[in-house]
């Protein structure tokens, strides 16, 4: 299993350092540990067990997507479900993600549960994903053949007379139905004057 072997990595990652686990906040790095979509989740990787959190909002959603973890449906903070359930023994040293987490958010998991060492560290899984996987593999090879053939596609639109709104829409359109989950981000579709904008922004400019 795919998500297993990637918790099972990052486990190797926390030996290595001495920890024994880490709180995932990130949600980035929420998917890539357990293949869960949504917009509210969180993950505590420790040596022998794997726990995601999420609110009632996607019970179902996690029983399809999440694997290698047992779920948590919580009704309010992700964290205080870890302290309630004593998931986390006196004098464990666990990682929380540094580069994602509020200060607030540090000093209220820290308030409480004083027992724990919590332990800043960089962003140990994008490094771990850097190196991709067999099924990340097979994923650009589809994003690649997608963007492919909704360029071929929108070739025929772009003529005088059409909005740059126009053609963004229209690669949206075609991206979902060629198979695509939705939009890494707005398209930039630029014309005349506007092209020298790195990150222009699709206006009614035909």
């Amino acid at each position: 299993m795919i998500f297993k072997s990637r918790i099972n990595k990052i486990r190797e990652e926390l030996s290595r350092l001495n920890l024994d686990g880490i709180y995932v906040t990130n949600l980035t790095n929420v998917r890539y540990v357990t293949g869960f979509t949504g917009s509210a989740g969180s993950v505590l990787i420790l040596n022998d067990k794997c726990h995601f959190f999420t609110d009632g909002r996607y019970i179902e959603q996690s029983k399809n997507q999440v694997k290698g973890c047992s779920i948590h449906i919580v009704g309010g903070v992700h964290f205080q479900e870890i302290e309630k359930s004593k998931l986390i023994v006196d004098n464990m040293t666990i990682a929380i993600e540094a580069d994602y987490m509020n200060i607030n958010m540090f000093d209220s998991i820290n308030n409480l549960m004083p027992t724990i060492k919590w332990k800043k560290i960089s962003d140990i899984i994008s490094i771990i994903a850097a190196v991709k996987d067999a099924k990340e593999i097979d994923s650009l090879k589809s994003a690649i053949e997608i963007t492919d053939t909704v360029f071929e596609k929108i070739i025929p639109d772009l003529k005088i007379g059409v909005t740059e709104k126009e053609i963004s829409a229209k690669i949206s359109y075609l991206f979902k139905m060629l198979g695509a989950e939705g939009d890494s981000y707005e398209s930039i579709i630029a014309s005349g004057a506007y092209g020298a904008l790195p990150h222009a922004r699709p206006t009614d400019k035909e």
